[in-house]
């Protein structure tokens, strides 16, 4: 099931590193690593609901991060406190930003 890029505007409250292995579900048997940069955001153009901004997780390889480290002065810690439109696709995978403030 393959979704519509989408582009909004997002604050990050929350950077991690993640690396490890995974097992896609249609190929048992094999191994795939990952090593991503994960940015835990609020969305700012969506209507708040009554249980309050949901946090979603939207994630790029660290290999693909090297501009966005360097639009924060180095240090992808940075993020936190930041707002950023994101255009994402498959749901949470960023495939281009724009640093807002």
């Amino acid at each position: 099931q393959r979704k519509e890029s989408r582009k909004m505007l997002y604050q990050v409250i929350g950077v991690q590193h993640k690396v490890g292995e995974f097992t896609p579900q249609d190929r048992p048997g094999t191994k795939l690593h990952y090593d991503n940069i994960v940015f835990h955001c609020v969305g700012l153009k969506k209507t708040i609901g009554v249980n309050g901004q949901t946090a979603e997780q939207l994630s790029i390889k660290t290999v693909d991060s090297g501009e966005i480290v360097e639009a924060l002065g180095g240090s992808i810690e940075a993020a936190v406190g930041r707002q950023f439109d994101f255009d994402t696709r498959y749901g949470n995978k960023i495939r281009s930003w724009e640093l807002v403030k």
